[in-house]
């Protein structure tokens, strides 16, 4: 069996890393966004993501008694918030990219229908606040 590898003095502990319920939620959103940072086939956006699983990220939301001195947080609380605003954002951006990466795919007739359908809606739109004015 393949055990786990710690830096720290507990043999195989990965608590540092996966100890709280912040480092479990912070590990699956991570984990999670997997088939997004596939489907936006982005070699800046795949890094981030990759650089986004390093360990000092989920040491950092540690809250058993570790050495804080080079930790850039006050608290472990501090770290997730940041780290989760951060998957937030890649999260935003992988979706653009896979949106635009879809619209660079459509077909002339496609991009016809898409534009009718949002020309109906202005329409639709327009007669709902003429209505209202009235």
């Amino acid at each position: 069996a393949t055990l786990p590898v710690s830096g720290m003095t507990r043999k195989h502990d990965l608590s540092p890393w996966q100890g709280n319920e912040l480092q479990k939620e912070a590990l699956r959103k991570i984990t999670a966004l997997g088939d997004l940072v596939k489907a936006a086939n982005s070699d800046t956006l795949t890094n981030i993501w990759e650089r986004l699983q390093c360990s000092d990220y989920f040491y950092f939301m540690s809250t058993d008694n570790l050495d804080y001195k080079s930790n850039p947080f006050k608290t472990p609380y501090d770290a997730f918030i940041s780290y989760m605003n951060i998957i937030d954002d890649l999260t935003r951006r992988l979706n653009q990219k896979i949106e635009k990466n879809n619209a660079a795919n459509m077909t002339n007739q496609q991009i016809k229908d898409v534009i009718s359908f949002y020309e109906k809606e202005i329409v639709s739109l327009q007669r709902k606040l003429n209505g209202k004015g009235e």
